[in-house]
């Protein structure tokens, strides 16, 4: 193992801080021990505002780190650039991004932050029966959003569908017109119908299928200090999730009661 896997913490933020001191001039830092990088990505990253930046993913990482006594600024960026820096170790990482196997070459992947899970949302009074593929769709009225990885699985799977240009006009759809059913991620549509106030109205149906993709903090391997700020993050994590300061910020965001 190398020395840099057995740091302190003391010795993660003295590199944090080196690392974001030596980026180079196109990309801003703040007065913080690290910064990381995002895209709009709601309910997970909420950053089409660059100066107000926030989000389930995001307040997690904030929490994670917090606890472990690291202090977290987050950036608006492209993704492209983010992939780019992240490549050449020029920055420390983003949040809220999947594992992909090419993607091992040059990033470090924590434990699961949250996760994409395809649902079913329908009203309160549609029987639904149980769903253990996609198949089952057939037998409904579908809409999802256009555009979104959600349709192109519909696509493939060959399942008749509408299309909305939102998420708020998809379960509108649902709540008033002839749709049955809005096939969409999880945390997306249940942070849409707590914002529109929906509470009872509607109900979502998870598949058996169990094909849900895993969100993390993601990290350049060639950042400074990056594995042991990977452990750092992962042990906040679990130190959350036994509080129970994890369970809070997915009601904040997500619960509609």
């Amino acid at each position: 193992m190398l020395k840099g896997d057995r740091m302190t913490l003391k010795s993660v933020k003295t590199c944090v801080s080196i690392g974001l001191m030596t980026l180079f001039s196109g990309v801003s830092h703040a007065a913080a021990d690290l910064t990381l990088y995002v895209v709009d990505y709601p309910p997970h990253i909420f950053a089409a505002d660059k100066d107000n930046v926030s989000g389930l993913d995001v307040e997690v990482v904030k929490q994670a780190f917090a606890v472990m006594g690291v202090s977290v600024d987050t950036q608006v960026m492209p993704w492209n650039r983010i992939v780019k820096l992240m490549q050449h170790g020029q920055i420390a990482g983003t949040i809220a991004c999947s594992r992909r196997d090419y993607r091992e070459q040059y990033m470090l992947f924590s434990d699961p932050i949250s996760y994409v899970e395809p649902i079913a949302l329908s009203k309160q009074s549609l029987e639904v029966g149980e769903f253990k593929d996609l198949q089952a769709l057939k037998n409904f009225r579908v809409t999802t959003v256009e555009g979104w990885g959600m349709q192109t699985q519909l696509v493939q799977a060959k399942i008749p569908h509408r299309t909305a240009p939102d998420i708020e006009s998809a379960i509108r759809a649902v709540q008033f017109r002839d749709v049955d059913i809005l096939y969409m991620a999880r945390y997306p549509a249940l942070y849409y119908a707590k914002q529109m106030q929906l509470g009872q109205e509607v109900k979502v149906t998870s598949f058996q299928q169990d094909n849900a993709l895993a969100l993390h903090l993601c990290l350049s391997k060639d950042y400074p200090g990056a594995k042991s700020l990977k452990e750092t993050f992962n042990q906040g994590l679990r130190a959350i999730k036994r509080q129970g300061d994890y369970n809070d910020l997915l009601d904040q965001y997500l619960s509609m009661q």
